[in-house]
């Protein structure tokens, strides 16, 4: 008996014992937990704004090409543009200056016309004279 209530005041020994360091394990893995858990929350919370920021960035990025694009293909349409007006006025040009080129020909077929019936009317008139 005395070996029995030795064995059961040693097994109440490492009961009290080894009820406080099971706590203290069970309490620091709960610790150790929580710490892992606001670690994760405070590198969330880090990154969140480091991601708004690169996407506000990628962003900027982005508008800033597709102005730079719009602009440059806005450019080459006006520079088309003018091109493209300048060759018609050439051509409008060519062309007027072709028109006034067969009006003095015209005219200058038609004062020869008018010149050598002259001379034939003279030359008739003459005739009829010496008749």
């Amino acid at each position: 008996m005395v070996a029995a209530a030795a064995a059961k005041a040693s097994k109440e020994a490492e009961e009290r014992i080894a009820t406080p360091v099971v706590a203290a394990q069970i309490g620091a893995e709960k610790r150790a937990h929580a710490a892992v858990a606001e670690a994760k929350r405070v590198a969330e919370e880090k990154a969140s704004p480091a991601e708004k920021e690169a996407k506000r960035l990628a962003e900027e990025k982005a508008s800033a090409a597709d102005a730079e694009a719009k602009r440059v293909a806005e450019e080459k349409a006006s520079a088309a543009d003018a091109e493209a007006r300048r060759l018609a006025e050439e051509k409008a040009s060519a062309a007027d200056a072709e028109r006034e080129a067969g009006k003095k020909e015209a005219e200058n077929k038609r004062m020869e016309a008018n010149k050598k019936k002259e001379e034939e009317d003279k030359a008739e008139a003459k005739k009829k004279d010496t008749e």
